[in-house]
């Protein structure tokens, strides 16, 4: 099918990579305890990076987000593995997706060399496993894939560091991170494995929904977030019922609208972010009459749960303008709709989809959260404005930014 996230996969050779990887078989083994990782937590004292005296190359990240490529580079020959520790798991997982891109450019560096990769965070005394603790279970000893073009081309660590990257780890706004493509969905299939996170109401149709901080500004400046007309996302599950057959379940995946799992950033806005998903289901509704249509954001629905839904969709998951679940999106089980960003953020999703069928990019006019909520200013968009707007603008007019008014744009003649 060209889907990389269907039948069984393997970090072994180029061949096939392009296009599907149906043909190439992994044994996945065990996922190891999130508990403890022996062997390594003698390190985790350091406050420092650098290469230890058993080879172990440790990447301390306690806040830091970007961090120079070059320390590793010169320490190639003597680095036996490359070990990311961040320093609280919470902390990780309050900017999950942008945190996960900026591992993943450790990662393509690993590969490149050829060195297996290890993940650790801090958790602290009774804090809930929720999305990074959850990365532990990630392959330590398998050495990924030469990262390389779909035309076969490799790149050396040197090529990575200094050339696609710019001296510092490849992160969410690389447009290069595609060269870990592959990585990612061999990652997915296993983390959210029915073994390792059992779900047992996955839908045929998933729709990841930003709401909370993509409802406004913080800085006064374009963040590259917003939200979608309604009609976006049914003309998505209308494409795909026409390739895969009849949706007959819809998941939206979101953020919680209470409890301690709402970010300290969101709280504002947990109101309008439950009006707009609710007023979403009932189109949704109205649109596929026949489907059985559930919101999966409780309190108690941790991270790692939500994104499982995206890769176990049966026919479709669609992912907008997030970091949160492209990474996953790659594995996922039928069709990836992947919104095309017209900012900084996701560039690298315009090269994966040139490598895979089923990961394919979808374009919608965006109300932007500038627009919606300016908290510089204080400028705000008319709380009926916003609901008309996701409710009547037309899809069909490109792929549009809406950072000022009018904000309903028309179709070009």
């Amino acid at each position: 099918t060209g889907n990389l996230g269907s039948g069984a996969l393997n970090f072994a050779g180029h061949n096939g990579e392009s296009r599907g990887l149906a043909s190439l078989v992994l044994q996945l083994p065990d996922p190891k305890s999130i508990d403890h990782k022996s062997g390594i937590s003698g390190h985790l004292h350091q406050d420092v990076d650098g290469i230890q005296e058993d080879g172990t190359y440790l990447i301390f990240t306690p806040d830091k987000v970007y961090q120079d490529c070059n320390a590793v580079i010169h320490e190639k020959d003597q680095i036996k593995r490359i070990h990311h520790h961040m320093a609280s798991c919470k902390h990780f997982d309050n900017m999950f997706g942008n945190r996960l891109a900026y591992m993943y450019g450790i990662r393509m560096i690993a590969n490149a060399l050829q060195k297996p990769f290890t993940f650790t965070c801090g958790m602290a005394k009774g804090e809930r496993p929720n999305g990074a603790v959850h990365l532990m279970n990630l392959f330590t000893n398998i050495r990924g894939p030469v990262p390389h073009r779909a035309n076969g081309e490799g790149y050396t660590a040197e090529d990575i560091c200094q050339n696609i990257c710019n001296n510092l780890f490849c992160s969410w706004y690389s447009r290069d991170l595609d060269l870990v493509a592959h990585t990612m969905a061999v990652d997915w299939r296993h983390l959210t494995s029915p073994t390792v996170v059992p779900i047992s109401d996955n839908d045929d149709a998933v729709i990841h929904l930003r709401l909370g901080d993509g409802l406004f500004s913080t800085v006064g400046a374009n963040e590259g977030k917003g939200i979608f007309p309604h009609a976006t996302y049914i003309n998505l599950l209308m494409q795909a019922q026409q390739e895969k057959g009849i949706i007959n379940s819809i998941g939206i995946v979101t953020a919680p609208f209470k409890g301690s799992n709402v970010r300290s950033f969101d709280q504002g806005y947990t109101s309008l972010s439950e009006e707009i998903a609710l007023d979403l289901m009932n189109a949704l509704q109205n649109a596929l009459p026949k489907a059985k249509i559930s919101i999966h954001n409780s309190p108690e629905e941790t991270i790692m749960e939500s994104l499982a839904r995206v890769v176990h969709a049966r026919k479709v998951a669609v992912c907008g303008c997030s970091t949160f679940c492209p990474y996953p999106l790659l594995a996922t089980a039928g069709i990836g709709f992947m919104y095309n960003p017209v900012g900084a953020q996701n560039q690298w999703v315009r090269n994966a989809a040139k490598r895979y069928d089923d990961f394919r990019l979808f374009e919608t006019p965006m109300l932007n959260g500038l627009i919606i909520s300016n908290e510089k200013t204080g400028w705000k968009l008319d709380h009926a404005l916003v609901m008309d707007w996701v409710r009547n603008q037309d899809p069909n007019v490109g792929n549009v930014d809406i950072i000022e008014a009018p904000i309903f744009r028309e179709p070009k003649p």
